[in-house]
């Protein structure tokens, strides 16, 4: 039972998440959905408490007697409103509010727990959902344990975020926990969601209600458009098409339409009759079609190429001069190459890297990353596989894995560009490369 309850809540979460994904309205209050109201729950405090040999004794008299009872008014709910531009409705009698100096907020549910059982959401600066995501759940355990998932983001139907789930465990001590991240406005706004379930659903439920309600209640000032995926919006074609919308919604014709939702690595079907891997590289949409690779062509909104304008040549100067692009190589042993160029868009970076040696078989990491504002660049898009060649050129991929996300920066002082890929022991695994 214990198990049950503790994917309520995230459960709860997604599927307002996933409602909206298919264009119906979240339920006001999805938490009912979840269990029945229980026989002592639904009787007027006065019945609850009489005891059974008054009542039966006094019964005729209490009939004539007994005046209408007065009606329970839940208590207002409260609006709380965050300097950080989100605002969420609670009701006071079940949750309390914390603020702490750093500026995270805790709603604390006041009524009968397993455990300590509350909602924090905080805004953190300058960094993307999973590098936020990574940071918090490495405290959890057991990477294995930790279930993914993305969709709609909490109050949004056109902003995306990403899920962790941790279970509780069976026998233990009913505590379970759930994050969601997502880009919001240059930082990431991150729920962290901390629920102890006891198996036992008239207390259970209640707890789970008032948090679920409080995190689908979220609204926002200003959301602005999240520029992670910039990149990914517009109409590929060749050899069929492909339409990718701003809001994460789409259309993929092959060549009868269907329409689509697109994540960071899934094409999904609204009517959940697919799910394909894909990947953008440049211009290039590629889709994992029941295992063929299947590569569309992103149609260029630019218009045609005019003669070069005066200080384009400037321009250009200023391109080469950019410190992170060109050929780097593994500084220990020159064997491991980081090929870096720019993505056609600004701020981006397309990079490669891979063995420089014509090997049967060899590790290839693709991804695409962009600037930070400390001078980095950062990605979560990383398709790692290992590529092995035929006698006759030819080569298969073996996965092994995608979304990765890492970072490279570049010392000026020492001229070196370091590599950390967040998939493996991020802080053992360093590379360090060097410009030829």
């Amino acid at each position: 039972m214990k198990k049950r309850f503790g994917l309520i809540l995230a459960m709860m979460i997604v599927a307002a998440s996933l409602l909206a994904a298919c264009g119906k309205k979240a339920p006001a209050e999805p938490a009912a959905q979840a269990g029945t109201q229980t026989e002592a729950s639904a009787q007027k405090p006065a019945e609850a408490a009489k005891a059974p040999e008054a009542e039966a004794e006094n019964a005729p008299e209490e009939a004539e007697a007994a005046a209408p009872a007065e009606e329970v008014v839940p208590a207002e709910p409260q609006v709380y409103e965050s300097a950080d531009g989100w605002s969420v409705r609670y009701d006071p009698t079940q949750l309390s509010v914390n603020e702490a100096d750093s500026g995270e907020v805790s709603f604390v549910y006041m009524g009968e727990a397993a455990g300590s059982s509350l909602v924090t959401i905080r805004c953190i600066p300058d960094k993307q959902p999973e590098e936020v995501l990574y940071e918090l759940t490495s405290t959890w355990g057991d990477e294995e344990k930790i279930e993914r998932s993305e969709g709609f983001f909490p109050g949004t139907q056109d902003k995306w975020g990403y899920w962790r789930v941790l279970r509780a465990e069976e026998g233990g001590s009913g505590l379970s926990e759930t994050a969601i991240a997502g880009e919001y406005n240059g930082g990431v706004l991150l729920f962290d969601i901390l629920a102890h379930v006891s198996g036992d659903e008239a207390i259970d439920i209640p707890m789970s209600d008032a948090l679920s309600e409080l995190i689908n209640s979220i609204t926002y000032k200003d959301f602005a458009p999240q520029k992670m995926y910039d990149y990914i919006p517009g109409s590929y074609v060749q050899p069929y098409t492909a339409v990718l919308n701003e809001d994460h919604t789409g259309t993929l014709y092959m060549p009868e339409p269907a329409e689509v939702l697109w994540g960071s690595t899934e094409l999904t079907a609204v009517d959940g009759s697919f799910r394909y891997e894909y990947t953008v590289e440049g211009s290039d949409l590629m889709v994992n079609v029941d295992g063929n690779w299947i590569t569309f062509v992103k149609e260029s909104a630019e218009p045609e190429a005019a003669e070069p304008e005066e200080g384009a040549a400037s321009e250009a100067a200023t391109q080469e001069e950019d410190v992170y692009l060109g050929e780097w190589s593994e500084q220990s042993a020159e064997r491991v190459v980081c090929r870096i160029d720019p993505a056609g868009e600004e701020g981006f970076y397309d990079i490669q890297v891979t063995w420089r040696e014509d090997l049967p078989q060899k590790d290839v990491y693709d991804l695409r990353a962009k600037l930070q504002d400390d001078g980095s660049l950062y990605y979560d898009n990383c398709r790692y596989v290992i590529r092995t060649f035929e006698k006759d050129g030819t080569f298969s991929d073996d996965l092994q894995y995608e979304q990765g996300s890492g970072l490279f920066w570049f010392d000026p002082d020492a001229g070196l560009l370091y590599w950390t890929d967040y998939e493996v022991k991020p802080e053992e695994n360093v590379t360090v490369f060097f410009k030829p």
